[in-house]
């Protein structure tokens, strides 16, 4: 069968992997746009063109929920860019107070933007999804995505923080742990297990139930590194 399909057109193995799952085909792939940043939901839409019917499906749904999850990351990815020096400079030079202010100072204004998306999300998400398109399905579908998704949004800045601040001490294991646990080891396994119980809404209360647990990893691990 595997070789069957390698012969196929990416478009042919989708007609055929929708035949054999069903609507499930579609959201067990959402896990891979977290994890791959949407790369796989936009050459996937490059391949099978407008006309596809799983073009605007729950797959580009979500994907579209991960455009909107992307404004409030990148600002927080600031944050965390211009935290990594300053901790760096005050870690060598022996200020241990100061890379904890600087630490709790970040930690502090990440949590406020993702509080201010966090009530968005659970707002007007509609009105959030209709900025990136305005097909009714996946603005629904997206809706009901990023009302879950966002439950975790408080939760990540523990992590995003911790894990920036580790780098800025050259701690890039501690760092890369993570980011494991965070896109791969927790969030796919986990997506399968509740894909099976819950359905689609499964995978979706996937991602904040990863961002809450490998929270309080981060927190564990922020207390023996950063404040010993």
């Amino acid at each position: 069968m595997v070789q069957e399909r390698l012969k196929l057109t990416l478009e042919e193995v989708f007609y055929n992997l929708f035949d054999e799952y069903g609507e499930k085909f579609n959201w067990r792939l959402i896990p891979l746009t977290q994890s791959g940043r949407g790369i796989f939901i936009d050459e996937l839409k490059k391949e099978i063109g407008k006309n596809h019917f799983l073009y605007n499906k729950r797959v580009w749904a979500v994907a579209k929920c991960e455009s909107g999850n992307k404004v409030l990351y990148l600002t927080g990815n600031g944050v965390v860019q211009g935290m990594r020096p300053l901790i760096g400079y005050n870690y060598g030079a022996g200020e241990s107070k100061r890379v904890r202010e600087i630490f709790r100072s970040a930690l502090v204004l990440i949590a406020g933007v993702m509080v201010i998306g966090t009530i968005l999300c659970m707002a007007v998400p509609q009105t959030l999804i209709g900025l990136f398109t305005s097909n009714p399905e996946t603005i629904q579908f997206g809706k009901e995505a990023l009302r879950l998704i966002s439950i975790g949004f408080i939760a990540s800045s523990v992590s995003v923080t911790v894990s920036g601040a580790l780098e800025g001490l050259g701690k890039g294991k501690e760092s890369l742990v993570i980011s494991v646990l965070r896109y791969i080891a927790v969030i796919l396994p986990l997506a399968f297990i509740l894909s099976k119980i819950l359905g689609a809404a499964g995978v979706w209360h996937a991602f904040w139930i990863t961002e809450v647990v490998v929270a309080g990893i981060s927190y564990v691990i922020c207390k023996k590194e950063i404040f010993q």
